[in-house]
């Protein structure tokens, strides 16, 4: 996770490391059932470990693999949730808490907006005050003289209370329209904007510009993206299992024809009545 305390106060915290032995795997059931099943293939074990990945895990993959070619099923369901999963403890973005902290922002929409209340007199929705400050400047209402608050932080203000928000002016990838507003909250970049329907779109970034998140309000979802070191580690995780998964087919192949083979030499019987 690439959540960090700094520069907003938070309970979110963040992962150590790219590489982890505390991984969730299988019942010990499941993994005395690999086991056995891989001491029926013994090639593949043979192979030294030259990932970058910690011995146990590269052994479990193998163990995986092997299931797998035994039963002639290539990268089966509990190989993908292990590879999510081993992701997630290790180099992904903590997208669920990312998605509960941006939260209260999806719910700027007129049905679920909630009201601001000083000295006891209703003010506008954060709806309201979200639409102004997204209105072209010459039709946008004046700041408050005395106050000069941007009605967009205050907003945010109301949303998230003492919480440091960084605004942002257009930088980097990031071209602004009238509509939009670009913060950040801690290592991620946010970008903001109202269109003609309810709610609002947000789409996340991390420090190296690339998208994690987004939120579409039309479908009222959230859509992950993958990083380049949630990519790289598919690819190192994948790398071994195939290794491991063909060695192990070929075993298989060689097994089954010495089978044959033995088969076809026995001599037949002929009963002659």
């Amino acid at each position: 996770m690439n959540i960090t305390q700094s520069p907003y106060t938070s309970n979110i915290t963040k992962s150590q490391g790219t590489k982890t032995e505390r991984v969730k795997s299988g019942s010990p059931k499941s993994d005395t059932i690999q086991d056995k099943a891989a001491v029926k293939i013994s090639g593949s074990f043979k192979a030294k470990n030259t990932s970058r990945l910690p011995d146990q895990v590269f052994r479990r993959i193998q163990r995986m693999a092997q299931v797998d070619a035994e039963d002639g099923n290539y990268k089966e369901i509990d190989f993908q949730a292990f590879c999510s999963e081993y992701k997630k403890e290790t180099v992904s973005p903590n997208r669920s808490q990312l998605m509960k902290l941006l939260e209260p922002l999806t719910m700027l929409d007129a049905g679920k907006s909630e009201d601001i209340y000083k000295s006891g007199q209703k003010s506008k929705s954060y709806m309201e005050m979200a639409l102004e400050a997204m209105l072209p400047p010459k039709k946008r209402p004046k700041p408050n003289t005395e106050t000069k608050v941007d009605p967009f932080r205050s907003v945010m203000n109301a949303l998230y209370p003492g919480m440091d928000i960084a605004y942002l002016d257009p930088i980097g990838p990031f071209a602004l329209k009238e509509n939009e507003r670009l913060f950040q909250m801690g290592d991620y970049t946010i970008r903001f904007s109202v269109g003609s329907a309810p709610g609002v779109n947000l789409d996340i970034y991390n420090q190296n510009g690339k998208k994690v998140l987004s939120y579409n309000p039309l479908e009222m979802k959230w859509s992950s993206y993958p990083t380049e070191a949630e990519n790289k580690m598919q690819r190192e995780i994948e790398s071994v299992y195939d290794d491991a998964y063909y060695t192990a087919r070929a075993e298989i192949e060689s097994r089954k024809a010495a089978e044959d083979s033995e088969a076809a030499a026995e001599p037949g019987f002929n009963v002659k009545v």
